[in-house]
Order: C-alpha cells, then structure tokens, then sequence
C-alpha cells in the first residue's frame, strides 16, 4: 500500500528522468553541467517528501515536525 502510494508511474519515471540532477547541476561552469533548473524536480521532491511525512503520521511517529507539517 505504502509504496504504490509513493512511487507511481509519474514518479518513477521523473526519477529516473532527473536521476543526475544534483550530481550535473552542482557546478554551472562544468562542461557536462545541466543549463537551467526544472520546476519538475522542485515539485518531484515537494510530493516526495510530502508522501513520506504521510506515510510517518501513518505509522504512528510522533516527531514535531512530522506532526505541524506542513506548518513547520
């Protein structure tokens, strides 16, 4: 249940598709550097971390953040 949650389709495949980001993105002047940043990888780890804090609060973790988030 928890892992079809996390990983769908869309997901698996933004990961696979963004897997080199943060390691081609690091240094700009690097030749083999990424141009540009994607809104994709923003909102990729905006619903990745949003599905594990629901998959925290599910399993009965009691961390204040966990809980205020996303008021945290």
């Amino acid at each position: 249940m928890t892992k079809a949650r996390l990983i769908t389709r869309s997901v698996e495949w933004q990961l696979n598709e963004y897997q080199t980001t943060f390691v081609k993105d690091r240094y700009g002047y690097e030749s083999d550097a990424n141009r540009g940043v994607s809104k994709i990888v923003q909102e990729l780890a905006k619903h990745l971390v949003e599905e594990v804090v629901y998959i925290y609060k599910e399993v009965g973790c009691n961390d204040p953040w966990i809980q205020h988030y996303p008021n945290v």
